[in-house]
């Protein structure tokens, strides 16, 4: 896919914010479970970024990626404890005060009833302003300011309310398809580098499949018009014949 047809098409950036996903305590399923979202939808993601719990280096990475993509998806860092710092710094990043969010915080109590505390109403802090994700499961929001929606770190706290943003997200039409082969991409690289130069707003990709026994590699055709993909497929198998 050329860079025309990239820049055409909604763009992301996934921020994850965790010390655990850095020094591999904890495996990263959420910006994995985002990316196949964002994908199946037609917005390109153009970076995954691993962040630790340093409030300076929050703010940077904020301010510097929110204004490179349409959408910024941070995960991580939102919940009661002191490493949590990610409300903050977000604040911090669009210089915007950290205040009790009076919908947040009425939203909690109601659910946590004689067990909220202070701590808990920590997560009821937020930057001014900012619109709120709900939380079908815990009750302690998400928040959304600018195009950076700021989501929590656990799996299924992620998993559910991204169903609560997902609306707000456009959704753009985008084919892919494969093909397995028995050659090897030595064999094919130059079919291959053809067909791309003919089709550049198909993007083709080339994977071997060492432990297959049924076929050396998969190549995928992906483009957000499905009659190039077609094209671009036949095309490379008529080459491919002809070798």
């Amino acid at each position: 896919m050329n860079d025309s047809s990239i820049k055409t098409r909604p763009t992301a950036i996934i921020l994850v914010i965790g010390n655990e996903i850095l020094n591999g305590k904890t495996l990263d399923t959420n910006s994995r479970f985002f990316a196949d979202k964002l994908f199946m939808r037609g917005i390109n993601v153009i970076r995954r970024l691993t962040i630790p719990d340093t409030i300076d280096i929050i703010i940077e990475e904020v301010r510097k990626n929110s204004q490179i993509c349409d959408f910024l998806f941070s995960m991580g860092g939102i919940g009661p404890t002191p490493d949590d710092l990610t409300r903050q710094a977000f604040a911090d990043a669009f210089n915007l005060p950290l205040v009790r969010n009076p919908e947040a915080e009425r939203i909690m109590r109601e659910y946590c009833g004689e067990r909220i505390n202070e701590i808990r109403l920590r997560m009821a802090d937020l930057p001014e302003n900012c619109e709120l994700i709900p939380n079908p499961n815990s009750s302690a929001p998400g928040f959304i300011i600018n195009n950076c929606f700021v989501l929590p770190g656990v799996p299924e706290l992620l998993e559910s309310m991204y169903e609560e943003i997902e609306h707000k997200l456009p959704s753009l039409p985008r084919f892919m398809k494969k093909m397995k082969t028995d050659f090897f991409e030595g064999d094919y690289a130059d079919i291959m580098e053809e067909v791309q130069r003919k089709f550049p707003e198909v993007q083709i990709g080339s994977y071997p499949a060492f432990s297959n026994p049924d076929y050396n590699n998969e190549l995928t055709f992906e483009s957000y018009e499905e009659t190039r993909v077609n094209d671009a497929m036949a095309e490379f198998n008529m080459m491919l014949k002809d070798m």
